[in-house]
């Protein structure tokens, strides 16, 4: 058996050499993979890493060997662009050959091709250099090292050359929210969403000449203004905008004469965005027509009373697109898009053809994007384990620098060199209301410390709380006592955990994880941390509940209730109309929300065809902003950045408000439980709402 004397080191084999896996050719000079008369160009990094793969066969090779080989040892690029690399590999072959799985992944190791690659040219020379007899084994490993000293020299990276950043300026700093920064082509004027308590949500404009002067109010109107762009000479904004009786709107704001004019609609339930190109013709934006109330992109002609062109979701989607921008040269947009898994990634639509390709993988949130003014390069926001970050990322490459600052949101380029974003600081604790103390109290932290708490869930039986913590570093199951001391992490997945549950007996978990590409239900047993993943067929799982046995689950695909059994060898769909999250009551029924605002229905366990509406007159915020208990339902009562917590009495069937807080002080989407022994209610709320517009420039 020859010894593996490229293990460790730079391969001496060429990376340029053509070869074939199955009936797949793979040919890096040209970064193509064939078969037939089908191609497909992928990123330059992806065909490294596919040929590095290859010449390994069938060796398994280490993430690290990997970003060694491929991104010269800048980890700090190489882990996700290896992800993203990985996953377009995946795809690529698959699409030729969908019964083959050519990379195996070797969970918390690295890589390993799976189909011995047949090399096409150059096979003297490979022969040759794998047929060294062992006696030459220790010159080979002298060589190597040279190689890789003397290329390591000629090709480390050099740190000097890295774009550095000045630390963040504060631009704005009012009270309440200042959001979706935006800034005139001359660079004079920042334009933003400013929400206050107790007020109108409106653009304004401030001077950034002149920063101790006030902003100024540029809407007053009865519509909550979001994000916005300027028209190339500034002389305009366009922007959406939101109101009960008009629905949601794209609309032109002329600041000369500053009349509005109507120029599309968007989706009032759904986020928007739009975008302009450079040359001030045409206007892209997330919206819906009267055609279609589906949200997709839409691009309008702006010199032309032709109707906008729906570019995206042409039929029957699975997935939303959220933000947008042009690339420098208009050809392009790129578009920010939710999918099926509950993931949330950057595709590049070239807007001639319709042809998309995917630039990034296993995102769960993007919080905006905007496109260099002269650079093939985009900017965005993402969360990653409970804080937001800005990435540069290069749209041929794939590969990315994170900004060295956090609470990055809605990034904008106001130049080459200046970025713009809304400091939005998303640290999480635990609060509790005393529901029954004599004193109105306000929301008091439970769990709070330097780390995120998240997603709690009470459990009667043990008496225990569960939540999700990134004490580790990573998104991770943790429980305690309602006195928080005694706090014990039981997985060690290092994925996204949410929405966990206990069951009733107070024994398992249910919850969610998110992979890079995948949203999975998962089993622990408290006690032995015995895990099981359950394999639900399901290509999304929303937030999961017990059934009063403890030996079902109910949960839903983002679209209809399903029961699964807790081995998952069995899953029944439920619902027919529609079904995000449910509990089962102990009159055996199950109480659900519907998405869209459609409120909360019941249905019996013994006709479960025979649906009933509960609450219609209430429109929550999230499918799983509720907490049933056996007198009534709390819920989170959100209209615009009026943000309550309500009950409704089953007795009486009224409507209650518990507290009202300031914008954003809970998450909607975060979790809320009950403690009936002290009759608190827990929920995951905001260390600081507040706020501010920042920048940075590259020095």
């Amino acid at each position: 058996m020859k010894p593996n004397v490229y293990k460790n080191y730079r391969c001496l084999m060429n990376l340029n050499t053509t070869f074939k896996l199955n009936q797949c050719e793979v040919q890096p000079p040209e970064n193509i993979i064939s078969m037939g008369e089908t191609k497909l160009t992928l990123q330059p990094k992806f065909i490294e890493v596919l040929a590095f793969l290859a010449q390994q066969y069938p060796n398994l090779v280490t993430r690290e060997q990997i970003i060694e080989e491929i991104w010269d040892g800048n980890f700090y690029v190489g882990e996700k662009a290896l992800t993203n690399a990985i996953w377009h590999l995946r795809k690529s072959l698959k699409s030729f050959n969908p019964d083959i799985e050519f990379i195996e992944t070797i969970r918390k190791t690295g890589y390993k091709l799976l189909i011995e690659p047949e090399y096409i040219k150059s096979n003297q020379e490979l022969n040759k250099s794998f047929n060294i007899t062992w006696s030459h084994t220790w010159s080979l490993y002298a060589l190597a090292l040279f190689a890789l000293i003397f290329i390591g020299f000629i090709s480390w990276p050099d740190q000097t050359q890295k774009t550095q950043f000045s630390k963040p300026a504060l631009v704005t700093q009012y009270p309440g929210r200042e959001l979706y920064p935006s800034v005139s082509p001359d660079g004079r004027y920042l334009a933003f969403s400013w929400r206050q308590m107790n007020r109108n949500i409106d653009l304004y404009l401030k001077d950034l000449s002149q920063p101790d002067l006030a902003a100024r109010n540029l809407t007053h109107s009865k519509f909550r203004e979001g994000r916005t762009v300027w028209a190339p000479d500034g002389s305009a904004l366009y922007y959406y905008r939101r109101s009960s009786q008009e629905g949601c709107q794209i609309v032109k704001k002329d600041l000369q004469t500053s009349m509005v004019e109507l120029l599309g609609k968007c989706d009032s339930s759904r986020s928007s965005s739009v975008a302009i190109s450079n040359d001030g013709l045409l206007l892209a934006y997330a919206g819906i027509s009267d055609k279609n109330a589906k949200k997709a992109i839409y691009l309008k002609e702006l010199n032309s009373d032709l109707s906008a062109k729906r570019l995206t979701c042409l039929q029957n989607c699975d997935y939303s697109d959220e933000s947008i921008a042009f690339s420098p040269d208009q050809k392009y947009l790129a578009i920010s898009r939710n999918t099926e898994s509950g993931h949330e990634d950057i595709f590049i639509h070239e807007i001639s053809s319709g042809i998309e390709r995917r630039l990034t993988s296993g995102y769960l949130d993007i919080r905006g994007l905007d496109w260099h003014p002269s650079e093939n390069k985009l900017i965005f926001a993402a969360i990653e384990h409970g804080k937001r970050y800005g990435f540069e990322i290069d749209v041929e490459s794939a590969e990315f620098v994170k900004l060295p600052v956090s609470g990055v949101s809605f990034p904008y380029y106001s130049d080459e060199n200046t970025i713009y974003y809304h400091n939005w600081q998303i640290d999480t604790s635990i609060m509790h209301v005393e529901l029954d103390a004599q004193v109105a109290s306000s929301p008091f932290p439970l769990l709070q410390s330097e780390f995120n708490f998240r997603y709690p869930n009470y459990s009667i039986a043990s008496k225990q709380l569960a939540m999700v913590s990134n004490e580790s570093g990573f998104d991770e199951l943790w429980i305690s006592g309602l006195d928080g001391i005694k706090k014990q992490k039981i997985t060690q997945l290092k994925q996204t955990i949410k929405n966990p549950v206990w069951s009733h007996d107070g024994k398992h978990i249910a919850f969610i994880v998110n992979t890079v590409d995948s949203n999975e239900l998962y089993v622990i047993n408290v006690q032995t941390q015995n895990l099981k993943r359950l394999d639900t067929g399901l290509a999304f799982h929303n937030k999961p509940s017990w059934s009063g046995d403890n030996q079902t689950i109910y949960v839903s695909n983002n679209t209809n209730l399903h029961q699964v059994s807790v081995n998952g060898e069995q899953v029944k769909q439920l619902t027919q109309n529609g079904g995000n999250y449910a509990v089962e009551t102990s009159a055996g029924e199950l109480i659900y929300s519907k998405g869209g605002g459609k409120g909360l229905w019941r249905l019996p366990l013994i006709a479960p065809t025979q649906e009933r509406k509960l609450l219609a007159n209430i429109k929550l915020p999230s499918s799983t902003g509720w907490q049933y208990t056996d007198k009534g339902i709390y819920y989170f009562n959100v209209k615009g950045n009026d943000y309550r917590l309500s009950f409704y009495n089953f007795e009486t069937q009224e409507h209650k408000d518990i507290i009202r807080v300031p914008e954003r002080s809970f998450s909607r989407t975060r979790g809320m439980t009950y403690v009936p022994e002290d009759n608190w209610l827990l929920f995951t709320g905001y260390e600081s709402p507040q706020v501010d517009i920042k920048r940075i420039t590259a020095k």
